[in-house]
């Protein structure tokens, strides 16, 4: 069984205690996983877990249970609570639906109309992203991209699907971050400048083009890191 290591949650009196602590159970156990800090296949045991939080099991039991309504873990009444793990093949289906749900988030934002200023939060992500690649930073232009499409999704002005998007986002992240480690900076650094002319798009009120571009763009990037995986032969992440 795998037993996290983790400071104890400070608790609330009331009804608000058991909401909070599930809420920080559940945002603790997801960025354990997603990270990879606790491993693909990893068997959880909930009791476990709530003694390393300082937490009784009912918050620990809800939070895993809503990770298993996402799909980042799966429950099965014989082998327990374990970490899904993702093929390449997984991977590259995931990775359809999100850019699926991208091209339609940025088609309406440049519909919208975006100035500069509703696009700051953009621009932002690719100056880290520009920052990380003249740093060498694999691991600061990794969470840079990733924050640059999740500003996609929460701009689009569609709630529900920036809900949608950020949880495929979330199922894949894992496998995503292994496979951008192997990418190189040199790569990335031509991404950046994709990441750019998007941005310059968007702003130009093309939505037609804009969608057109974050197609290419994602099918380019998802191709990549498919290919990425397959060819070190990882099975299962």
């Amino acid at each position: 069984m795998l037993k996290l290591q983790a400071s104890a949650v400070d608790g609330v009196a009331g009804p608000e205690k058991a909401e909070s602590l599930t809420d920080r159970a559940y945002a603790y156990l997801k960025a354990e996983i997603i990270s990879g800090r606790v491993p693909a296949g990893a068997l959880l045991d909930a009791k476990a877990l709530a003694d390393t939080m300082g937490v009784s099991r009912t918050p620990v039991r809800e939070a895993l249970l809503r990770l298993a309504n996402e799909g980042v873990v799966e429950v099965n009444a014989r082998r327990g609570i374990r970490v899904v793990t993702l093929t390449a093949a997984d991977l590259q289906a995931i990775y359809e639906v999100i850019t699926a749900l991208e091209i339609e988030a940025v088609h309406r934002l440049t519909a919208a109309g975006s100035d500069r200023e509703r696009l700051a939060p953009l621009t932002e992500q690719l100056v880290r992203m520009r920052v990380a690649t003249e740093d060498g930073d694999g691991e600061a232009w990794n969470l840079a991209d990733e924050g640059f499409h999740r500003c996609l999704l929460d701009l689009c002005g569609n709630d529900r699907l920036a809900e949608a998007g950020r949880r495929y986002r979330d199922m894949a992240q894992r496998a995503h971050f292994v496979a951008l480690r192997l990418v190189p900076l040199e790569e990335k650094s031509r991404s950046n400048e994709s990441h750019a002319d998007l941005i310059r798009t968007i702003r130009s009120g093309d939505a037609e083009a804009a969608q057109r571009m974050h197609r290419v763009q994602r099918n380019r990037g998802s191709k990549l890191l498919v290919d990425v995986l397959r060819e070190i032969k990882l099975g299962h992440l």
